[in-house]
């Protein structure tokens, strides 16, 4: 989470059910952040955003990339129990990794409209 989007990694057995438990957790947390704050209105600016932070590099301190097993350099682990469920999908767990590990510094591709 960073202070002005989140960052989710989702599985879901298909394209319904994915897009209704965002849906729904978009929601969810939209009425508290309202709540907490005693707002209303609309509190995402866009359903899905595609974009990296240009020149950001290493791990996010403030998400689970310390239980990540996936990455290509070694990176200090900790020993709590992970904020995060295991995968559970083959291609969550295993399929990606044909395409290699992650680097520590890689992002995302530049966004670029259609």
């Amino acid at each position: 989470m960073q202070w002005d989007h989140v960052h989710l990694i989702v599985e879901a057995v298909d394209v319904r059910v994915l897009s209704r438990g965002v849906q729904g957790l978009a929601i969810r947390i939209a009425k508290s952040v309202n709540r907490t704050l005693h707002r209303h209105g609309r509190v995402w600016g866009e359903r899905f955003n595609r974009k990296g932070c240009a020149g950001e590099r290493g791990l996010d301190t403030c998400s689970s990339a310390p239980w990540f097993d996936g990455w290509r350099n070694a990176v200090a682990t900790l020993a709590d129990r992970s904020p995060v469920v295991r995968a559970r999908t083959w291609l969550a767990a295993v399929g990606w990794k044909r395409f290699g590990l992650i680097d520590r510094d890689e992002s995302p591709a530049p966004y670029q409209r259609r």
